[in-house]
């Protein structure tokens, strides 16, 4: 079953079983190094994405770490969906106990709170709900008018969150390995 708090873990496991499939073409050395490279990489890359999300500048793998750990305890203490808990606390708005301990360390990134998407009532999802209901317009009605207001209300949603940190890491396209500024 689908579980949010070990996505780490899934993943780590999924490249292991593509490094076994691989052992078979190539020496084990660099499949063991890649596997190694996982858990900083990793680290570093859902630091920059939460930072992203909440709309804060970042302050490093460790101090990112730490809010990451103090966004999914809160996550869980709030029992809402993560759409909503980034919404909530875009900018580091809202935060209490724990939560607002780790984010008073954290400024916001510039202009994270000027689109006109932060001060509507909620944000834009996509719960099962909501898309059967879309569904249902459409394969009921013939109804695509719900489908593209929703797409058009996704792309302001996309707009105000702004662009997405580049990848780190090893590139493809350039051979290389990339690092922060």
């Amino acid at each position: 079953l689908y579980a949010f708090g070990r996505q780490p873990e899934a993943l780590h496991w999924n490249c292991g079983q593509l490094a076994v499939a691989l052992r078979a073409l190539v020496e084990a050395e660099p499949l063991i190094t890649a596997m190694n490279r996982f858990g900083p990489l990793y680290a570093e890359a859902i630091g920059r994405r939460w930072c992203w999300r909440l709309g804060l500048k970042s302050r490093g793998v460790e101090a990112d770490s730490e809010l990451v750990s103090a966004c999914e305890r809160s996550l869980r203490e709030e029992k809402i969906q993560p759409d909503e808990f980034f919404y909530r606390h875009r900018g580091g708005r809202n935060a209490n106990g724990a939560l607002a301990d780790v984010m008073a360390a954290y400024v916001p990134a510039p202009g994270a709170l000027d689109h006109d998407y932060w001060n509507r009532n909620q944000p834009e999802t996509m719960l099962i709900d909501e898309v059967e209901t879309l569904w249902s317009a459409i394969a009921d009605r013939d109804d695509w008018k719900p489908l593209h207001d929703k797409i058009s209300r996704l792309r302001d949603a996309a707009e105000a969150h702004g662009d997405s940190p580049a990848p780190l890491g090893y590139s493809v396209d350039e051979g290389s390995v990339n690092t922060p500024n």
